[in-house]
This record gives C-alpha cells, sequence and structure tokens, in this order.
C-alpha cells in the first residue's frame, strides 16, 4: 500500500515522466483519502505537471467533486 511505501522512504512528490505526482493521480481518480494519506506525508498539494495542471485541476477536469472539494479545504490555489 502507499502508507507501507512511505514508510519505508517512497519519494511522496516522485514525478512519472510526464511530470504528474501521486497526487495528481489520487485526485484524477477521486481518491479523497489516498489525497490525505499522501498530504498528511508532505505531498506538495499544488504541484504542477509538464502541461501545467495540479492535482486540483486534475480532478476538476474530470467531474471529481469530492476530491476537488477535499484539496481546496486543504489549501490548494483557488484559481482552477
Amino acid at each position: 500500500t502507499v502508507r507501507l511505501l512511505l514508510a519505508f522512504g517512497a519519494a511522496v512528490n516522485q514525478r512519472c515522466y510526464r511530470g504528474c505526482t501521486a497526487l495528481h493521480e489520487a485526485a484524477r481518480r477521486d481518491n479523497a483519502e489516498l489525497c490525505e494519506t499522501l498530504l498528511q506525508a508532505r505531498a506538495a498539494i499544488d504541484a504542477r505537471n509538464a502541461d501545467d495542471v495540479t492535482p486540483a485541476i486534475e480532478a476538476a477536469r474530470h467531474g471529481r467533486r469530492e476530491t476537488l472539494a477535499y484539496l481546496i479545504r486543504n489549501g490548494t490555489e483557488r484559481c482552477v
């Protein structure tokens, strides 16, 4: 699980070839619980990928209202 990977030192802000972090993917998949886990591990809430997209923008683009609301409550930029 993600918690186990983080406990063993996985980089919470590691990026894929597109510049996305795990938080981008969690937001796109509407997984607010995973977003919470990643933010507790100090994930960058406003990390921008190669297309200048933040996790909040990713959530908004895919209609992930619950996750978008969670990210906004937890301090993401409001200009999505």
